[in-house]
């Protein structure tokens, strides 16, 4: 986290910037100055203000009072500081309260007692004064014009439309049906951002813009893009840019129906402050089953608390292995650029210096084009194996969220000083393997959070080192929701390579508001959030360690966790106050109504539906009927079949699963309950689970029937105990099971060999 932030280095970087956002502070300049530190612009707010000295105030256009801004102190309550903002606002007038410690900002309008909202999203940053003016009268204001916001609602109906066309066409789904989609999109948002002259570095010739190309039709316009554009793009850019277009041969009339369908839609906006975001709000905004692309994306306003708490600057090298389409590169580059110094120079080195990526698959030329679209900066992007190209001692930042899954493998591990081939301890370690020897070398990455407490050799050594070799400064659990349609609940790892006077603990903060509901609606929810309360207090004081702990905060003590395999859940190591109420025993309908679990229909697919692939679909009988190419969960899940024979059968996976005829259950609550406990409980009332079921003809049990089933929940220490013991009887029937299987084998040979004779 972006710590050891002093007074001094909090107006520094308020100060530049104000400047960067086109703010005049020069005493020479009187008459175009339009913000004042610690005093007011005249005599007469001097004497209203008596003795108060607000931080700055900032001025309009005709030198009326437009805000304060109130600089955070380290370790100052923000409410406190918001306060003191209102109070010097209210006395000269002024509109609107900035409290900031140069990094994370909050925005208070005086009349509407709510923060600012600008197209939709609250203020997070300062703003020019240009775009401050128009919150004078209220704390709402969209830039946006009416066809922008109608065509970003319209361009994911376009889509699912030529999606349509593209099956019928013999396209296969996912990445082929958006790397043609992508490539006639970015045309269309580069063409947008010359013709409102924003800045998107190189300048493209007229003849590769969408007025210019639009009208051809057949194989001309399949050769202009194939030919013509895709080598412009390609010498112009230093590599692939757009994909040759191969698979439409015979049918070009679909690619002239999305020019046709996109023609209309205008995604940049002459007056928009996101510019060439829309193209990267599409392939957010598309997660649907048919092409599993929520698996590439990490929600934006996670990526921007990172990026927060990672506090990239000017200067630094930023690295990220599993760039998917490009969202933290993107998020760190318009981070940095608007707090640098604004210079050719500068800005040279933040395009072509700056950023570095790594992606696997395709998705590595997508972010190219989002950065391209962002400003630039695509140059240092490629396709590669991360887990087997090393990247050592390379990067002073490295921000990323990892490939998932307990059964991903990688035979990369051993580089790493590794046994095994584990693909998520493959991640972690290339991660920490990337970083510099910059004294503020850091890391922030987002993991399963299995790393957390998995006791397996490789997990129990990795957290080790994360806690001996570098600096683990702060574990950050996220929401169990907040990655939509998937089970997996996953934490964020904030980790710095100096060990010099590193400290002998790791701060804990459970997140569990981020803002929206954690259903798939994802609803944004008005008032602060634990985002806020995590930003707010980036330099926890260990000394106010109660107060930290009423937000949410804990503390992981080296020497106690060397005593428990390193395991990060804060349960284990707090004081036993509340045991009597952890080691309760809980009906099932009592765990719900607590949101310590949660229970949920799963969603329904026959096989004519599915497409081919290895993910098995979970249904209503003890094996899975058929696969499928796409999951509706990632793992560490429980289900349990809703009709047939084996209603009520309860099944637990550690991998990707299609949840069909079945209820899906896991922890909400991993500090209280852990999904692998539940299940053995719930398993080992089977017999009793099978009763409850009911329906003439088809037997069903769906979850309200086992609300009377009850769970003895003993303290988290207690139940990994428990799992770890049950698990290794488990290795010992495999074994023996096993030992049977061969034993009978040799035996049936043996008597075929005697009927034989």
């Amino acid at each position: 986290m972006y710590n050891n932030l002093n007074e001094r280095d909090v107006e520094t970087l308020i100060d530049s910037d104000l400047r960067n956002l086109g703010y005049v502070d020069n005493p020479k300049q009187h008459n175009k100055r339009n913000v004042f530190k610690q005093q007011p612009r005249t005599e007469k707010e001097s004497g209203i203000l008596g003795s108060l000295r607000p931080d700055y105030v900032m001025y309009d256009s005709f030198f009326k009072p437009l805000a304060i801004i109130e600089a955070k102190k380290p370790h100052q309550d923000i409410s406190k500081a918001q306060k003191q903002g209102i109070k010097y606002a209210e006395k000269i007038k002024a509109p609107i309260v900035f409290v900031t410690d140069g990094i994370y900002t909050k925005s208070y309008h005086i009349k509407n007692n709510k923060p600012l909202y600008l197209n939709g999203e609250e203020v997070d940053d300062l703003l020019s004064q240009r775009v401050l003016e128009k919150f004078r009268d209220g704390n709402i204001h969209d830039t946006q014009e009416t066809k922008v916001i109608k065509s970003r609602q319209e361009l994911l109906s376009t889509f699912k439309d030529v999606n349509n066309q593209l099956r019928d066409a013999g396209v296969s789904s996912g990445l082929p049906r958006i790397d043609l989609f992508c490539d006639i999109l970015f045309l269309k948002v580069i063409s947008e951002l010359h013709k409102t002259g924003d800045n998107i570095g190189k300048r493209v010739p007229d003849t590769y813009l969408w007025d210019n190309f639009k009208d051809k039709k057949g194989i001309d316009l399949l050769d202009f893009i194939n030919k013509q554009a895709f080598d412009y793009f390609k010498d112009s850019y230093g590599g692939e840019i757009l994909s040759k277009i191969e698979i439409l041969d015979g049918k070009e009339s679909i690619l002239e129906n999305i020019i046709e369908n996109l023609d209309d839609l205008w995604l940049s906006g002459t007056n928009t402050d996101i510019k060439g975001d829309a193209f990267e709000y599409f392939l957010r905004s598309y997660g649907g089953a048919e092409t599993d692309f929520g698996e590439y994306f990490t929600p934006r306003h996670i990526v921007k608390m990172l990026v927060k708490l990672l506090n990239p600057q000017f200067g630094e090298k930023i690295y990220d292995p599993f760039c998917g389409t490009g969202g933290m590169l993107i998020e760190s580059f318009k981070h940095i650029k608007r707090k640098m110094p604004q210079t050719d120079k500068t800005i040279r080195d933040l395009k072509y210096e700056t950023t570095y990526g790594g992606e696997l698959t395709t998705m590595s030329r997508i972010a190219k084009m989002n950065m391209i679209l962002a400003g630039d900066g695509h140059s240092n992007i490629i396709r590669q194996d991360s887990y087997q190209n090393k990247q050592s001692g390379k990067y002073d930042v490295v921000i990323t969220n990892i490939p998932f899954g307990s059964k991903m493998k990688t035979n990369y591990l051993g580089q790493y000083g590794y046994n095994g081939k584990s693909a998520e301890l493959a991640g972690v370690l290339h991660c920490l393997d990337s970083l510099s020897n910059s004294p503020n070398a850091r890391a922030g990455i987002i993991v399963p959070e299995g790393i957390l407490f998995n006791e397996t050799k490789g997990y129990t050594q990795l957290r080790e080192d994360l806690t001996k070799k570098y600096d683990l400064e702060c574990v950050v659990s996220l929401p169990q929701g907040v990655f939509t349609d998937t089970g997996v609940k996953s934490n964020i790892l904030i980790v710095k390579k100096n060990t010099e006077q590193k400290k002998q603990y790791t701060w804990y903060f459970n997140l569990k508001n981020d803002g929206f509901t954690l259903d798939k609606a994802r609803r944004k929810i008005q008032g602060d959030s634990d985002i806020d309360v995590l930003l707010s207090n980036t330099q926890p004081n260990i000394d106010d360690l109660n107060s930290l702990n009423n937000m949410g905060f804990s503390v992981l003590y080296n020497e106690k966790m060397a005593q428990e395999k390193y395991a990060m859940l804060p349960n284990i190591y707090e004081s036993q106050k509340n045991v009597s109420e952890r080691k309760n025993v809980y009906s099932f309908k009592d765990l719900l109504e607590k949101d310590i679990i949660c229970a949920k229909k799963g969603k329904s697919i026959t096989k004519k539906d599915t497409i081919n692939g290895n993910i098995p679909v979970i249904a209503g009988g003890q094996k899975s009927p058929y696969c499928h190419n796409q999951h509706t969960h990632t793992g560490d899940i429980i289900t349990m079949s809703s009709s047939g024979a084996y209603s009520g059968y309860i099944w637990y996976h550690d991998c990707p699963i299609w949840a069909s005829d079945c209820s899906v259950i896991f922890s909400n609550n991993t500090q209280t309950l852990l999904t692998k406990y539940l299940y053995y409980i719930l398993k080992n009332q089977q017999d009793k689970i099978y009763q409850k079921q009911h329906g003439a003809g088809q037997p069903h049990v769906y979850i309200k029937d086992i609300y009377d089933i009850n769970i003895p929940v003993p303290s988290i220490e207690e139940q990994l105990k428990i799992v770890l013991e049950l698990e290794k009887e488990q290795e010992f029937i495999q074994k023996y099971k096993k030992l049977i299987k061969e034993t009978e084998q040799k035996i049936y040979k043996k008597i075929s060999m005697m009927l034989k004779n």
